[in-house]
């Protein structure tokens, strides 16, 4: 690349070369006509923020239709670019009328002067050629001809201007040497053409959720927006994670992220509808130990409350209650969960659909097992696993995972 980027540099050197300057010998009848020009590469900085039209958080009804909204703004961050990796190169030709000598590469080198001779920054010299076209690269040192060019490089600590010099040591012993200007300025004549070199200058949107929204050039901000509904089937709170990554079009790498949450609380119809556990409705009879029993227990059919007979087992609901799943007797693990969540909603409490078909199970299983027929069911039983999977729902209920929430 850096051949092709001097052959076309040839045209204009004599534009941006000031004739060298020779002591006596070989050098005094060499012309040398260094060449600079410049390159650097550009990396655009990015900027993406992301915003929702809820404010982060929202609240609606069960089976309310409501959609979120997202705002997405790309631009360029403060600064726009950074700049980096500037490099000064060219050809250093070296003419006479008669032949000249050199030994080695090392006799011409390259030096680049910054901030008033200050910072003085030294190059190498890459492949040197007797043809203008450095074709081909020259091996069988020492030179000697009439004419002869070297390539240079010189990695820059900045892109502030300067001046090259290219000194040249003849095989005489004699010195010559060459100079020219050089700066990073666009149209300055120094640059490259094509140059500078632009990084992260194309960014592709990409949204977690939306996917794929379009791509962003340097200096020309876009803003995005899109909607989406908002599930509300299901009472109870939750997350609506969401993240927006801006794609390096080159590299497919992220350069910048923006995340926007919005939390979401889906309220029951019920207005004073709430749940409570297993334990409080235990505890909450006439027979105490709460203090002061719940009246709901009196809306049990038959007006027994608590002494009403729990199905087949032989024993009440309150005796069911205080008798522990020894051995994980699946029948009052259920039982217990079955007993809060209908006096749950004798209470008051709105229920669901996951919570209607554990209800309907539990009848069942309760109308078919015994306490006694129940604990004898090994661990591996489906009917087993299907009550103890009814239970952990009705749990989630009482509790207030899922459902009109807990009262506490």
């Amino acid at each position: 690349m850096r051949r092709l980027l001097t052959i076309a540099a040839a045209s204009v050197i004599g534009l941006l070369c000031f004739v060298g300057v020779a002591s006596a010998g070989d050098a005094s009848n060499v012309g040398i006509h260094p060449g600079a020009h410049t390159s650097f590469d550009r990396t655009y900085n990015w900027v993406v923020t992301k915003t929702d039209d809820q404010h982060s958080s929202v609240t609606i009804a069960q089976n309310q239709a409501l959609n979120v909204t997202y705002t997405i703004t790309v631009s360029n961050g403060t600064p726009a670019y950074t700049d980096s990796n500037w490099v000064v190169e060219d050809g250093i030709p070296m003419n006479s009328s008669s032949s000249f000598t050199l030994d080695a590469p090392s006799d011409v080198t390259a030096v680049a002067s910054q901030d008033g001779g200050t910072v003085n920054t030294a190059g190498q010299i890459d492949y040197c050629s007797t043809d203008s076209l450095y074709n081909p690269i020259f091996t069988a040192w020492p030179f000697n001809g009439p004419n002869f060019l070297c390539h240079y490089v010189i990695a820059l600590p900045d892109g502030t201007p300067g001046t090259m010099t290219a000194t040249v040591t003849f095989g005489d012993g004699s010195l010559g040497t060459g100079t020219a200007p050089f700066n990073f300025i666009d149209g300055g004549g120094n640059l490259i053409p094509g140059q500078p070199t632009i990084k992260q200058g194309t960014v592709n949107v990409v949204d977690s959720v939306a996917g794929a929204l379009g791509s962003v050039s340097a200096g020309h901000p876009q803003t995005f927006t899109y909607s989406v509904p908002v599930p509300s089937s299901t009472c109870g709170s939750f997350d609506m994670p969401n993240t927006v990554n801006l794609i390096d079009s080159t590299t497919g790498n992220s350069v910048a992220s923006a995340s926007d949450t919005v939390h979401v609380t889906v309220t029951c119809p019920h207005v004073s509808g709430c749940t409570l556990t297993q334990g409080y409705w235990k505890t909450h009879s006439i027979y105490g130990p709460a203090a002061k029993p719940d009246p709901t227990w009196n809306l049990l059919p038959g007006g027994l409350g608590p002494n009403t007979p729990f199905f087949s087992s032989g024993q009440t609901w309150i005796q069911v209650f205080n008798t522990s799943p020894a051995g994980g007797n699946a029948y009052y693990v259920l039982a217990h969960q079955y007993e809060a969540a209908v006096l749950n909603q004798l209470s008051g409490a709105s229920s669901t659909s996951a919570v209607d078909s554990a209800l309907a199970d539990a009848k069942t299983f309760f109308n078919t097992y015994t306490p006694a027929t129940a604990g004898a069911l090994r661990n591996s039983s489906a009917v087993r696993n299907a009550a103890l999977n009814d239970a952990a729902t009705l749990d989630n209920y009482n509790s207030g995972l899922i459902g009109p929430g807990s009262c506490d």
